[in-house]
């Protein structure tokens, strides 16, 4: 097995496995998504369920000399040095506690990168009724990357096209 230099890690395309937030809607219970949620900071945000993803609590990376603060570091996940990025850092967001901070890594193989978010991920389920029309409350870094918008009773929690932002952020590094 051939590991991949960090440089070319930071440099190739991020593709996205089964990245879609198309979902079928169950006419018997108005169901039109299932999704992971997490939070940054005070927004919310999600990917599909049908996402590859994998929560990392701890996990040795390095960090990159003369880099953005953005890039957290790369780390070893499964044999390929993936980019763990850092979205308090990019949106400015103060973190309140960084010793609970996780690493939410999407994708599989050489397509993943990863994010560090505040608390453990949790399932949501939404319906067509829960659809938010409005701009959502979020930072303008990531309209372009929102999918859709959805209202609970906790906040608005907007659907992340996670291949987009990260080849955003590999821009900012």
């Amino acid at each position: 097995m051939e590991l991949m230099t960090p440089s070319s890690a930071l440099t190739k395309p991020f593709i996205g496995i089964n990245n879609t937030s198309n979902q079928e809607v169950d006419s018997e219970n108005n169901e039109s998504g299932s999704f992971h949620s997490f939070n940054i900071g005070p927004i919310g945000l999600l990917i599909p369920a049908e996402t590859i993803s994998e929560l990392v609590e701890e996990v040795a990376f390095c960090q990159l000399p003369n880099t953005n603060t953005v890039l957290h570091g790369m780390a070893n996940i499964r044999g390929k040095i993936i980019p763990i990025f850092d979205l308090h850092a990019y949106l400015d967001i103060e973190i309140n506690n960084k010793k609970e901070r996780k690493i939410l890594v999407i994708g599989k193989g050489e397509d993943a990168a990863a994010v560090l978010i505040d608390e453990y991920p949790v399932r949501l389920l939404t319906s067509t009724e829960d659809e938010f029309m409005g701009t959502p409350p979020i930072a303008d870094e990531l309209h372009e990357h929102v999918n859709a918008c959805y209202q609970t009773e906790q906040k608005v929690w907007s659907d992340i096209d996670m291949t987009g932002l990260f080849s955003s952020l590999s821009q900012h590094i």
